[in-house]
């Protein structure tokens, strides 16, 4: 027997069916009881289908179906964040095995048939390496670039605004509920020292310049 199929033995002597017992090693018995003429022996067997898992702090970015066939090639989708370098390892009943990007697909990759063994698990890792910088505010309109950019990780972040005649901006950026420091540079451009992680820059509010008018 290949250990990857399941099989079904069915024994008849016209159309009494009869009791097969499989012996656990390949063989299998009729009694000698039950033979009183010529014997027909039927056997089938089907692929087996094995559990798939998918875990790690990426597994959210995959689109996997629960079984994989010994013998069909499986098909799965990560859809990866630009943000993120991600790092795929594939196991089939603890066997390292590899799958490979579809042709003509962006995100599809397939596992070959044979290579389903067991049990398999995809483990997919994403490490961060660039932030989500958004800009909300009166002011947002006025930011070169757009209103969403990224961010390398660990660098310096440069943004500019266009600013509008006869008007003060105020820029502030928040990282979750901390607020981060951000360096007016003097000539529209604005600095965030050392990007970690996504920001929300409030950019900004710009009011009305107010002027002082002396009556003579």
């Amino acid at each position: 027997n290949n250990t990857h199929y399941d099989y079904d033995v069915v024994a008849k002597i016209g159309d009494t069916q009869l009791t097969v017992t499989d012996n656990g090693d390949g063989s299998y018995t009729i009694s000698k009881e039950q033979i009183n003429g010529n014997i027909t022996v039927t056997a089938t067997k089907t692929a087996k289908q094995y559990d798939v898992t998918v875990t790690g702090n990426g597994a959210a970015d995959v689109t996997a179906a629960a079984k994989a066939t010994y013998g069909t090639d499986y098909t799965y989708t990560l859809t990866q964040d630009s943000n993120y370098a991600y790092t795929v390892k594939i196991t089939a009943g603890g066997t390292e095995i590899t799958s490979e990007l579809q042709e003509g697909t962006a995100n599809q990759y397939k596992i070959a048939g044979d290579k389903i063994t067991g049990p398999v698990e995809i483990n997919v890792t994403k490490e961060q390496t660039a932030g989500t910088i958004t800009f909300e505010g009166e002011g947002a309109g006025d930011v070169v670039g757009g209103t969403s950019q990224n961010a390398p990780l660990h660098k310096d972040f440069t943004f500019t605004i266009t600013k509008a005649a006869d008007f003060v901006y105020a820029v502030t950026a928040v990282k979750g509920e901390n607020t981060v420091n951000v360096k007016d540079n003097g000539d529209g451009t604005f600095t965030i020292s050392n990007v970690t992680g996504n920001l929300n820059i409030k950019a900004a509010t710009k009011t009305p310049k107010t002027y002082t008018v002396t009556v003579e």
